[in-house]
C-alpha cells in the first residue's frame, strides 16, 4: 500500500477557520435498533440521501455513557451519498475489553446482513471513532480475528479515522497519562501487560489489514498530538497509509457544526478521506420503470 505519512505541519491550510456560530443541524431519518439484549447495544441508522443503493457506509463507534451529538455529521454525509450508523457499546467496569469488541464486531455483522434493505454496500465500511472508541475500531481493521468471528470480512472495512484517538499501543499511551489519572485505562484494559499488547492495534500491523487510516487531533492538545503522530508514524512505517492532520480547538459554540460545519471548514480533510477511501460514491438506482 502507498505510504502516505504526514504531520500537522502539511495539513492544517483547510482547517484554520471554523464557523464560531450555533446552529441546530436539520433534521434526518432515524431508525434505532437494538444489535444484543444487553443495556446500550444500540444502533442508530440513517439511509443516504436520494434513491441512491449500495452506498458506502460511515459507522461513528460510541460509547453509550458518553453525550455526544453526532451535529452535522450525520446529515452531511448522507449528503455526501453515505448511510451513517453510531454504534452504541457500554463498557462496563467489571467486562473485559474483548466483550466490547465483540459487540461492535456483532453490530457491524447486523448492519451488513441488512444491506439490501439499508442501501448500502456491506464491503465499503469506514470506521470513525473518538477516544478510547479509537483503540476498538483500530483493533477490529488491523486484527482480522475479531470480525472474522463475527462473519465479517476484513476487507468489508475500508479505512478508520480516528478524532483525538488514544491507546493505539496501550502501553504507550498509559505512559503519557500520570499515574493518579490511570484507572480508567486499567478498567478498560486491565493490568496485565500480555492484555495490553495483545489489544493494541499497534501490534497488529503487518498484513491484512483496512486499508488507509486518518488521525484527526485538536492541535492544542499535546496528549492528543503525541497519541495521533506516534499512531499515523507506526502505521506509515509498517507500509500503510495513515497520516496525522491537526484541527483548531474545538469551541463549545461549534460543537455541532465542528467537523462539517462548511466548505473550507475543519471537514475538508474528512470529506476527502471518506470519499477516496469509500470509493466512486453509491449507485444510482434506476429511474426506469
Amino acid at each position: 500500500m502507498a505510504l502516505c505519512a504526514g504531520t500537522a505541519a502539511g495539513a492544517q491550510s483547510a482547517l484554520e477557520k471554523v464557523p464560531l456560530f450555533a446552529v441546530e443541524p436539520p433534521a434526518v431519518p432515524l431508525d434505532e435498533f437494538r444489535y444484543g439484549r444487553e443495556r446500550g447495544q444500540v444502533i442508530v441508522y440513517s439511509p443516504p440521501a436520494g434513491n441512491s443503493s449500495a452506498a458506502p457506509l460511515a459507522v461513528l463507534l460510541r460509547e453509550s455513557d458518553v453525550e455526544y451529538s453526532t451535529g452535522f455529521l450525520r446529515p452531511r454525509l448522507r449528503k455526501e451519498g453515505f448511510g451513517f450508523a453510531t454504534i452504541r457499546y457500554d463498557p462496563e467496569n467489571d467486562q473485559e475489553r474483548s466483550v466490547d469488541i465483540r459487540n461492535v464486531a456483532a453490530a457491524i455483522a447486523l448492519l451488513r446482513k441488512q444491506a439490501e434493505r439499508r442501501r448500502i454496500d456491506p464491503d465499503r465500511i469506514v470506521l470513525i471513532a473518538t477516544g478510547t472508541a479509537a483503540q476498538l475500531a483500530l483493533l477490529l481493521a488491523t486484527d482480522p480475528t475479531w470480525l472474522e468471528e463475527a462473519g465479517v470480512p476484513l476487507d468489508a472495512i475500508r479505512g478508520v479515522v480516528t478524532v483525538n484517538g488514544t491507546s493505539f499501543d496501550i502501553t504507550e499511551s498509559l505512559a503519557r497519562v500520570p499515574p493518579h489519572l490511570r484507572a480508567p485505562y486499567h478498567r478498560l484494559f486491565g493490568k496485565d501487560p500480555s492484555a495490553h499488547a495483545r489489544l493494541s492495534p499497534s501490534a497488529h500491523l503487518a498484513p491484512p489489514n483496512a486499508g488507509r487510516f486518518l488521525f484527526l487531533f485538536e492541535r492544542h492538545e499535546e496528549r492528543m498530538r503525541g497519541e495521533a503522530e506516534s499512531g499515523a508514524s507506526r502505521f506509515a512505517a509498517a507500509g500503510l497509509s495513515a497520516r496525522a492532520v491537526s484541527l483548531p480547538k474545538w469551541h463549545s459554540e461549534t460543537r455541532a457544526t465542528y467537523l462539517l460545519a462548511e466548505p473550507g471548514g475543519a471537514g475538508d480533510e474528512l470529506l476527502a478521506f471518506l470519499n477516496d477511501t469509500a470509493g466512486a460514491g453509491p449507485r444510482s438506482a434506476s429511474t426506469s420503470p
